[in-house]
């Protein structure tokens, strides 16, 4: 029995050392992609879980001046309903406070994802049910719920549509791909997904990919150890089994099954 190890890396060492090392490129990042949170919000079209991992030392482009937009009018909306004393103040704060986690002061494994939105739309809901309040009308309270039911009726169309990506591992994966074609933790997780298909071919090519974007990680090494195996390649196995050992000596499974594989070679006699 052999033990098959899916990817669950975190920062990549190769392009992250220049944002782990300096402060206000996580911030200056974090300004910037508030842009993408906004086109998730208008409409979540581009949903992907492994984004290209790219940060930003300038705030002088147009992600960054619209991030600072979108900040200062933040604050400027905040003040102004707190002098006021309307919910509006409440809304805006609960949105950037769930932010906090993700500004950079601490660095992450991603650069922004979807799902850290979603405690921050809380605040989001609360602007909408104070706008909803603010309509006195009847009949412009109705063309605002029928509003409001289009566009819920536009994103349960997309959450639909985005379940039906993750019902297939190897769709959902290639579709990742799509978007992000050198995420190695993507390439490394569909080979799995093809090698548990027993599509020798298609996951060797992919976990091929996947070490020749980052080979620091020795799951790629100890899978395709296995699939030789699998497939009577012994030597080859071996090879990827010492491959793993050298990034991560103490890597069990690869001792497991260097092990295994030796005790094969000695009960058919081979070199």
């Amino acid at each position: 029995v052999f033990n098959l190890q899916k990817e669950t890396f975190g920062l990549r060492a190769n392009q992250s050392i220049t944002y782990v090392q300096h402060l206000y490129i996580r911030i200056f990042t974090f300004i910037s992609i508030l842009v993408e949170y906004a086109k998730l919000l208008i409409y979540p079209s581009h949903l992907c879980l492994d984004r290209p991992y790219v940060f930003y030392d300038t705030l002088f482009t147009y992600r960054g001046i619209l991030g600072l937009v979108i900040i200062f009018a933040g604050i400027i909306a905040s003040v102004f309903s707190f002098l006021k004393k309307t919910p509006v103040f409440l809304g805006i704060l609960w949105f950037f406070i769930c932010l906090v986690p993700y500004i950079g002061i601490v660095p992450l494994n991603a650069i922004y994802s979807d799902h850290w939105l979603y405690f921050p739309i809380i605040g989001l809901l609360i602007l909408l049910a104070y706008a909803f309040d603010l309509i006195k009308i009847p009949k412009h309270k109705i063309i605002f719920i029928y509003t409001l039911s289009i566009v819920i009726t536009l994103y349960g169309a997309r959450i639909i549509d985005r379940n039906t990506e993750w019902s297939d591992e190897i769709k959902f994966y290639k579709k990742e791909l799509v978007y992000n074609p050198n995420s190695q933790r993507t390439h490394s997780n569909l080979a799995l997904c093809y090698f548990v298909k027993k599509q020798y071919s298609e996951a060797i090519y992919h976990y091929k990919i996947a070490i020749s974007l980052i080979d620091a990680y020795p799951e790629c090494h100890n899978n395709l150890g296995v699939m030789y195996m699998e497939m009577g390649k012994l030597d080859l196995a071996e090879q990827e089994f010492l491959q793993a050992l050298k990034i991560n000596p103490g890597f069990i499974y690869s001792i497991n099954g260097l092990a295994e594989l030796r005790s094969l070679k000695s009960q058919y006699r081979l070199p």
